[in-house]
């Protein structure tokens, strides 16, 4: 059986040829400027610190450096926490990572990698505490200074801003105030204790015979802090007792003590100099305890507030009385 021949006109070859041709094109060129925008991110890493963290953030998401393995080689979480407080720009970060990984989005990848808690922590981290969730922040409106710290349940009060069991020996409970109490007054600082969820407040009372200041930490889920204004309107139905802290055994954290802060983003060390994360400009790291000379420079040996001791480079803190 023979079939008709269809003659298809030449103007309509012309034209599919013409729509092929332009079709080809349009992938052609889509993937030359992708490779452009790529390009173009990967020189600015040198010149832009954006560019570098973004390509940091891929890395520490894609052990094995290969794009087809990310989902099944693992994340390196600790690398990408230590990234965040060195992020200046976030936005940048975004767009460069975008390009350099022609069009995946930073925010998929690591909500996938961390789950929705860890991206929050990144989140605070790298926005100095604007975004994401405020327990990593560097600042808290909700934690102001010049506030009289009031218990609202039975307080633990601390020497260091870490959970510790009662039932443990040498714990760092001084005292435990009965609910409605005035402790103190805030002093606009406060540190999370990660492994156990909680976030410290540090407060001061003043001591009788020499009027210097003590510090002390309490939960912040165990008190409320008011303003004078507050207390006075409260008084008026009833004065609120104040707490008797001075005295405490064994307890001498006054106001004449020092405090390393940093000048620059500086990695911090732990007891056998191994690196353990990064913070970021402007944080108490902690109270100095001694420097040591070394051939890679100088280090400061502190004592956190929760308690640890850690190393940080010298040149990267300035010392301050409280």
């Amino acid at each position: 059986m023979k079939y008709p021949k269809i003659e298809i006109p030449e103007s309509t070859t012309d034209k599919l040829i013409k729509v092929g041709l332009l079709v080809a094109a349009f992938f052609v060129g889509k993937k030359m400027l992708a490779k452009g925008a790529q390009n173009s991110a990967d020189n600015q890493i040198d010149t832009d610190p954006a560019a570098g963290q973004a390509r940091s953030l891929n890395a520490a998401m894609m052990k094995l450096g290969l794009d087809w393995s990310r989902d099944f080689d693992g994340t390196d979480a600790d690398a990408i926490y230590q990234i965040a407080p060195l992020i200046t720009d976030l936005d940048k970060v975004k767009d460069y990572y975008t390009s350099q990984t022609k069009g995946r989005v930073l925010h998929d990848d690591l909500t996938k990698e961390l789950g929705a808690e860890g991206y929050n922590k990144f989140l605070a981290l790298a926005t100095k505490g604007k975004s994401g969730t405020p327990k990593y922040a560097t600042v808290r409106n909700d934690i102001p200074a010049n506030r009289y710290v009031v218990t609202k349940l039975d307080s633990n009060i601390r020497k260091t801003a870490k959970k510790e069991s009662k039932y443990m020996p040498n714990n760092n409970i001084l005292k435990i105030i009965p609910k409605g109490q005035i402790i103190g007054v805030s002093t606009g600082k406060f540190a999370y204790d990660e492994p156990n969820d909680v976030v410290f407040v540090e407060f001061f009372t003043f001591e009788s015979k020499t009027m210097k200041r003590i510090y002390f930490y309490v939960a912040n889920s165990q008190v409320e802090l008011i303003t004078k204004e507050q207390k006075e309107k409260r008084d008026k139905s009833g004065k609120i007792p104040i707490a008797v802290l001075q005295g405490l055994a064994g307890f001498t954290n006054t106001e004449g003590q020092t405090q390393a802060i940093s000048i620059r983003a500086t990695t911090v060390y732990d007891e056998t100099f191994q690196s353990i994360s990064t913070a970021p400009k402007n944080i108490i790291i902690g109270f100095p305890i001694m420097e040591l000379n070394t051939k890679k420079g100088r280090f400061t040996k502190v004592r956190t507030v929760q308690g640890k001791i850690r190393w940080v480079n010298s040149e990267d803190i300035t010392i301050q009385n409280r």
